[in-house]
């Protein structure tokens, strides 16, 4: 067979050398882009898959580009030019998978480091609150909370929050961390929350004694509940430390987010 009848299948397989690192980036961005609509397990699973396949698409497109070259009969500047960048690009590739964190870690860390930070904001706004007014922001559930217009169907329409209004013809004078000063600017949103319950803000109960802010981390279930809360004395129990988020069980592990006084 001449080198010319050789030359078509040497071309196709640098270009799917060249394809095979495109498909498997392709499918990783696009899992990652997913994988806040999913639930959490489902998502670990999904961008674990995608990783995978990268790392395989990756070897893959090495082996082909290098087989391409190791053939050709022929190598003319060019054919060898673009078979050395496509196994360059698929071997490189690989090597950064290898060196890079697990798929998702570096979103996830964000996400927990903005509502690390955004707790330590509001715990600031809370204590200047309490410095002039003598007693915390009034939290409440349902209707006249501040994740009240995300519906009774979201499972924060049952999880107490800052209390943003009240009945109508009640008169007592609502006093929030947004008005009528602006302690901060605005409720800080939940990222931990991002696609599973739209904007809502932290979860927040005080009685005389302190407060708690917390948010259910990224496995979007919530290990404390109301019922867990005293309506007197410290907030800081034992349960509550048994029950914190804690990093180093994975992203997706059990245990909530919060900040307490």
């Amino acid at each position: 067979m001449s080198d010319h009848d050789h030359r078509p299948l040497r071309w196709s397989s640098v270009l799917i050398s060249l394809l095979c690192p495109v498909i498997g980036i392709a499918a990783l961005v696009a899992v990652s882009g997913l994988e806040e609509y999913m639930e959490a397990r489902t998502a670990q699973n999904s961008l674990k898959f995608a990783w995978n396949l990268c790392q395989l698409l990756a070897v893959t497109g090495g082996i082909i580009a290098l087989s391409a070259l190791l053939r050709s009969r022929k190598r003319s500047a060019l054919r060898l030019l673009i078979g050395c960048l496509s196994a360059i690009v698929n071997w490189g590739l690989f090597l950064q998978i290898i060196a890079a964190s697990p798929p998702g870690e570096s979103l996830h860390r964000y996400r927990i480091s903005r509502v690390e930070a955004d707790q330590r904001a509001t715990a600031v706004a809370l204590e200047e609150f309490h410095g002039v007014h003598g007693h915390y922001p009034h939290w409440t559930m349902g209707e006249h909370a501040a994740n009240a217009f995300l519906g009774t169907a979201s499972p924060l329409w049952s999880m107490p929050t800052f209390q943003m209004s009240v009945s109508p013809g009640d008169r007592m004078e609502l006093l929030t961390l947004t008005t009528p000063f602006a302690y901060v600017d605005r409720l800080p949103v939940d990222l931990a929350l991002a696609g599973w319950a739209g904007s809502g803000t932290f979860g927040y109960y005080s009685n005389p004694s302190g407060w708690i802010l917390f948010s259910p981390g990224l496995d979007k279930d919530f290990d404390l509940r109301f019922v867990d809360f005293p309506s007197t004395g410290p907030l800081l129990m034992h349960d509550l430390v048994l029950r914190a988020y804690d990093p180093t069980n994975g992203s997706y592990s059990s245990g909530d987010v919060f900040r307490v006084h």
